[in-house]
């Protein structure tokens, strides 16, 4: 990410969004780049900068406050077999 700007760092994620997966020794998928691969990407360069400037290198981590976005993770509900299962075991 050459520039600062949000806008520069949005149309950075737009782009990658518009890519295709690469998986392995395959090549190019045809499944999209997913939102959350790009926040895990995202993270990761957020982690690499942050240990180079910990190591003293000369670097600028930018702020990727609100490019990187997390789902909520469950919201499956139990259906009746499993919570019949799951009573068996942990009674109430």
């Amino acid at each position: 990410m050459r520039g600062s700007s949000a806008g520069s760092k949005t149309r950075c994620i737009d782009k990658r969004i518009a890519q295709p997966l690469i998986r392995g020794k395959k090549g190019q998928s045809k499944k999209m780049v997913d939102r959350g691969t790009v926040s895990n990407e995202l993270s990761l360069l957020r982690r690499m900068l942050r240990i180079a400037l910990r190591e003293e290198f000369k670097v600028i981590v930018p702020s990727f406050e609100s490019l990187i976005v997390r789902t909520e993770r469950g919201g499956r509900a139990l259906t009746e077999d499993e919570e019949k299962k799951l009573l068996a075991v942990y009674p109430p």
